[in-house]
């Protein structure tokens, strides 16, 4: 190259990649990251790019931490507000910066062999990474090998489930779902469903089914679960998890699961269904394939236009978080039409009327059983810092008023102390939203109101209703 090339190379007028910056440790800012990276390596391949000091730079051959050293070098206050990712006078923030970007490595190594077929993608891209001893290019147990692409629908998988046929059924253990309350009592484990229902529970179903099976000792009729696993950590599109590395989640069959574990049974078949190689890593193909499994079985309610309002704006949550329109294509409004006969056109469009920027995703509603709320209590009796208050049953907050006023001023004389805790709960989504519009302040600041004219400490605690 001359030198009129050369410099028209470095100056960016010839196109060349801005140097990437990383703006956080998040695994996708990572990913993103290194994508750039490796496009800035493959654009001054064959280039002798010069340090300060005249030593010659090669971009490929960075280490882990000289990379990091390399995407964090700049004026983070300045430029984006905010301070640089790693704090390089601190080893702990250091070694948890080299961790994070192994575990982003492995993320993006599985997606580029699943989607292009290219094994260790970052070994390829950047192989001084590889001189780490504790190098892996995939995460513990994944099967490289398995299909890349399923060859099956949504659609398909549904119906093989629904008439048997489905391959891949697995024994699991079911009490990974659950915790342990003690003696026989087992209440499910946060976030370890995928709930396209729009209620969490039904507990009165699962109470008459346990009894009646209880009563004719059959037992038969329990159908087998349908599970998702994830071999890596998905994300929702705000950024929480959806789902930790090599987890599984009940995608069908919640009810099931309790109803076996009531009935003393640890174990259950399941159908597994793989997140990346059979949904496309798309959190909305999960709620799709359990809706379809809901859809129109004896005794079991059918999918309602909630559900499927559930599905669809998941479906534009993702669609937002990819830079698009949220707004579905027509093509693929007339497919959920097509496939939830409860719904019509007309009814999505207002849906979609009503979706907020950002998503309007709200996560079910959490349903809490007299057993959870008792064992609430007696979490709250037992601490240290509750020693010397009376603790109240919990309460929905409709009754924070009447009822619960006078409650506490009830405990408080009958256990002869002067601080009560109140504990509160959801028992339906209306109170759900009137907490999120201002409930929960203004029962804090009547209790407030309360303390200092009676001369007593009333604390609030609010469990949580998602």
């Amino acid at each position: 190259m001359d030198s009129v090339e050369k410099l028209n190379k470095l100056f960016n007028i010839d196109g060349a990649p801005t140097p990437p910056t990383l703006k956080s440790l998040r695994h996708d800012d990572i990913i993103k990251c290194l994508i750039e990276s490796a496009v800035e390596i493959e654009f001054w391949k064959g280039e002798e790019l010069k340090r300060t000091d005249g030593s010659v730079l090669d971009l490929s051959m960075q280490t882990q931490e000289k990379w990091l050293r390399d995407v964090t070098n700049c004026d983070y206050e300045n430029d984006y507000g905010t301070s640089n990712p790693v704090n390089w006078k601190n080893n702990s923030s250091v070694n948890f910066a080299k961790l994070n970007l192994s575990s982003a490595g492995q993320k993006l190594n599985v997606i580029k062999w699943e989607e292009e077929g290219i094994d260790d993608w970052i070994g390829q891209n950047f192989p001084a990474f590889k001189n780490n001893p504790n190098y892996q290019p995939y995460p513990k147990n994944y099967d490289m090998f398995s299909m890349r692409h399923s060859t099956l629908s949504v659609e398909d998988i549904a119906e093989q489930i629904k008439s048997n046929s489905y391959s891949n059924n697995q024994k699991i253990d079911l009490l990974q779902f659950f915790n342990h309350l003690g003696g026989d009592v087992y209440v499910p484990k946060p976030n370890t469903r995928i709930q396209p229902r729009e209620k969490d529970r039904d507990i009165e179903r699962i109470d008459s089914a346990v009894n009646k099976i209880e009563a004719s000792g059959d037992s038969s009729n329990l159908e087998d679960l349908t599970c998702v696993y994830f071999p890596t950590e998905v994300l929702n599109t705000d950024g929480t998890i959806f789902a930790e590395e090599n987890s599984m989640k009940i995608d069908n069959g919640s009810h099931t699961a309790e109803m076996r574990i009531r009935l003393g049974m640890k174990e259950s078949n399941a159908n597994i269904v793989n997140f990346d190689t059979q949904l496309g890593r798309k959190i909305s193909k999960c709620f799709r394939l359990g809706n379809l499994l809901n859809k129109q079985e004896v005794e079991k309610r059918d999918v309602a236009p909630s559900d499927v309002k559930k599905e669809l704006y998941i479906m534009m949550d993702e669609r937002h978080a990819n830079g698009l329109d949220p707004k579905l294509p027509r093509k693929e409004k007339e497919e959920l039409a097509n496939t939830y006969p409860c719904v019509t056109l007309g009814t999505i469009g207002q849906w979609e009327s009503n979706y907020e920027k950002g998503g309007s995703r709200t996560a079910p509603r959490k349903e809490w059983s007299d057993v959870e709320l008792a064992q609430q209590r007696l979490l709250f009796q037992n601490q240290l810092d509750y020693a010397d208050y009376a603790v109240l049953e919990a309460r929905t907050i409709a009754s924070y008023h009447d009822t619960g006023v006078a409650q506490i001023f009830t405990k408080c004389m009958d256990e002869e102390k002067r601080k009560a805790l109140v504990i509160f709960y959801c028992s339906t989504k209306a109170q759900v939203e009137d907490l999120k519009t201002g409930t929960k302040e203004m029962i804090e600041k009547r209790y407030a109101e309360f303390s200092a004219y009676y001369n007593i400490k009333i604390s609030t605690t609010f469990l949580r209703y998602e």
